[in-house]
C-alpha cells in the first residue's frame, strides 16, 4: 500500500491549476519535439499543458481532422462529446465545440456542461436514433458478451457487400440500440495480429524524406502480448524517425518496435519516415516489408506481413485555373 493512501496529498504534489489552464491557451507545442506532437495517448492522462504535450493547439488539430474526416466520409450523425473532472477537460471541450460549430456539425453534450462518465457516452451512442434508424448502411456499434457487458468502445460499422440474396447491405436497429445486419463478422477466438501499409507505393524526391503510413491491429478476441513490429528497409533507404510513440531500435536494415499489448480491435496508425537515396534515379523503387509478431499463437498468419515500395519521384505542382460558367 502506498504511504499516502487515504491521506490528503502534500502541497508539493498539488498542481497549480490556474497555471495549468493558462499554459493550455498560451503554450504552443514544439513540432520538432516528438513528445509534443499529437499521437496516440494525447490526453490529460498522458500529457500536460505545462510540458507542451496537451495544449489548445493539439485539440484544435484533432477536432479539425475529425470534422474533415466526417465530411469526406459523409457521416451525418451527431458527435457525442463529454468531459470529466480533470482540470483541462472543460477548456478542451470548449475548444472542440468551437471547431465543430464552425464546421456546422451537430454535437450532443451534457446539459449545463456537466461531467460525463464514459459509459454514459457509450450508451448514448449505442441508443441514438434518427429518421433512417431502421434502414442504414453505417452505424456506431460495440461488441458485447452474453451478459450485455460492453467489450469494446463504440466504433463505426460499415456493411460490406450484398447479402446472400442479392439485396443491398443494411442494418436494422431497435430503440434499445441492438442491431441485426445482413453482413457480420465473428472475431477469431485467439490472437489475430494484422499489419498493413496505407498505400502500396510512396513517392519522394531523391534525398528527401517520405512519410510511409503504417497500421497494426489485433483482430482476435485474445489479448496479443509481446507484440513486436519490424520494418525491413531496402539497403538504400535510411530510417529517419517515426510517430509511433514507441522508441524504436535500428539494427542494420531493420527498424524494430516493441509495442504494448493489443486487445480485441485495438489498432494504431503512425508514419514511418525514410530518406530516398540522394543519387536515386527517378522511378527507382525500394521495397519495405513489415512483420508483426506476438506470443501468439496466431489465428491467421496471412496478414502478419505487408509489403510496399518507396519510389524516387519528381513532385509536379499543376496550376489551378478557375473559369466562369
Amino acid at each position: 500500500m502506498h504511504a499516502l493512501a487515504g491521506k490528503p496529498a502534500p502541497l508539493a504534489l498539488l498542481v497549480n491549476v490556474p497555471r495549468l489552464v493558462a499554459a493550455y491557451y498560451t503554450r504552443y507545442p514544439d513540432v520538432g519535439d516528438g513528445a509534443q506532437r499529437v499521437s496516440f495517448g494525447t490526453s490529460g492522462h498522458r500529457g500536460s499543458s505545462l510540458r507542451g504535450s496537451f495544449n489548445e493547439a493539439h485539440v484544435l488539430a484533432m477536432a479539425q481532422a475529425l470534422a474533415e474526416y466526417r465530411g469526406e466520409e459523409k457521416l451525418r450523425g451527431p458527435l457525442f462529446l463529454g468531459m470529466d473532472t480533470h482540470a483541462l477537460s472543460e477548456p478542451a471541450l470548449l475548444t472542440a465545440l468551437g471547431v465543430f460549430a464552425a464546421a456546422g456539425l451537430e454535437v450532443r453534450y451534457q446539459e449545463n456542461f456537466g461531467y460525463t462518465p464514459t459509459p454514459v457516452i457509450s450508451h448514448a451512442i449505442l441508443t441514438w436514433m434518427d429518421s433512417d434508424s431502421a434502414y442504414r448502411c453505417n452505424l456506431y456499434y460495440a461488441l458485447v458478451d452474453g451478459n450485455g457487458t460492453v467489450l469494446t468502445p463504440p466504433m463505426i460499422f460499415r456493411t460490406a457487400g450484398p447479402s446472400d440474396w442479392g439485396s443491398p447491405p443494411y442494418i436494422e436497429t431497435s430503440y434499445e440500440g441492438y442491431g441485426n445486419t445482413s453482413y457480420s463478422w465473428t472475431p477469431p477466438s485467439g490472437v489475430d495480429g494484422a499489419v498493413a501499409f496505407s498505400a502500396s507505393l510512396f513517392g519522394g524526391a531523391p534525398g528527401g524524406n517520405v512519410a510511409v503510413g503504417v497500421r497494426y491491429a489485433n483482430h482476435g478476441a485474445t489479448m496479443a502480448a509481446g507484440v513486436v513490429l519490424t520494418a525491413t528497409l531496402d539497403s538504400n533507404l535510411t530510417y529517419v524517425r517515426d510517430t509511433s510513440g514507441v522508441v524504436s531500435t535500428v539494427s542494420g536494415n531493420d527498424v524494430v518496435w516493441s509495442l504494448p499489448d493489443l486487445g480485441l480491435l485495438d489498432s494504431q496508425d503512425f508514419a514511418l519516415y525514410v530518406q530516398v537515396p540522394p543519387a536515386a534515379a527517378y522511378g527507382a523503387r525500394y521495397p519495405i516489408t513489415l512483420t508483426l509478431t506476438s506470443v501468439g499463437p496466431e489465428a491467421n498468419t496471412a496478414d502478419n506481413t505487408a509489403r510496399a515500395e518507396v519510389m524516387a519521384a519528381r513532385q509536379v505542382f499543376l496550376p489551378l485555373v478557375f473559369r466562369d460558367r
